[in-house]
């Protein structure tokens, strides 16, 4: 992918994971085994090059979603978390929201209902609230004010109000752009441009979500050089 490859650019060792809709993967997002991202690290960890104490996932959307998950239940392998425009809760798998979006250990991870879809409020399953507070390292969130998909900014609001509640002994990083959307943190290339046709359904203005990208990307390799 070209953040992956924009990392690597900067001297980060990386590895870009397609986890469904990809050739012997799922086509939808249902039952995507966590493990199947922790065997992705122990891949990257074996790199030449690559620093096993520091070891950090990022994702974007239901990406990070799921690198919030992988931080949470597996803070031996993830020393970092970036998670751009993420849920604080797990949501159902698309389109049909029958089976589960997430495995762990072979069983289904709770979600919210899909009448819970988008919607910041406490879930009325608290299990399916992603236990945050268990990452093992610092955490970078961004959203965009003007996110389209699912409320971006009100779920931020929602982790690091978990967070401080558990008194997290990491620092925490939490952008918000008032000017962009959805792709705030997908750099420049997302959905192949940015127009104002390719943020009609993601939300904010080109300029903004241009200028956001560039500041979210120099704040990410910051957070990296400090790591």
């Amino acid at each position: 992918s070209t953040a992956a490859a924009l990392l690597a650019a900067h001297g980060y060792p990386s590895l870009a994971l397609a986890y469904f809709k990809a050739r012997g993967l799922p086509a939808t997002l249902e039952r995507i085994p966590l493990e199947y991202f922790t065997k992705a690290l122990a891949v990257l960890r074996a790199q030449p090059g690559v620093d096993r104490r520091r070891l950090v996932v990022m994702g974007h959307s239901r990406g990070g979603e799921a690198a919030l998950l992988l931080g949470a239940h597996f803070p031996e392998l993830v020393d970092g978390v970036v998670a751009n425009v993420p849920s604080s809760v797990v949501n159902p798998s698309g389109p049909d929201a029958v089976q589960p979006p997430w495995t762990l250990r072979g069983r289904p991870l709770p979600a919210v209902s899909s009448a819970e879809f988008g919607q910041a409020d406490p879930p009325a399953n608290p299990q399916a609230a992603i236990p945050v507070e268990r990452i093992g390292g610092p955490v970078l969130l961004t959203c965009g004010a003007l996110d389209l998909v699912w409320p971006s900014c009100a779920y931020l609001d929602a982790i690091t109000t978990r967070l401080e509640a558990h008194r997290f002994g990491h620092p925490v990083t939490a952008l918000r752009y008032p000017d962009a959307g959805h792709l705030v943190g997908g750099l420049t290339t997302w959905y192949g441009s940015l127009t104002d046709d390719a943020l009609t359904t993601s939300g904010g203005t080109v300029e903004g979500t241009q200028a956001a990208q560039a500041d979210a990307h120099a704040k990410l390799l910051a957070f990296l050089g400090v790591r």
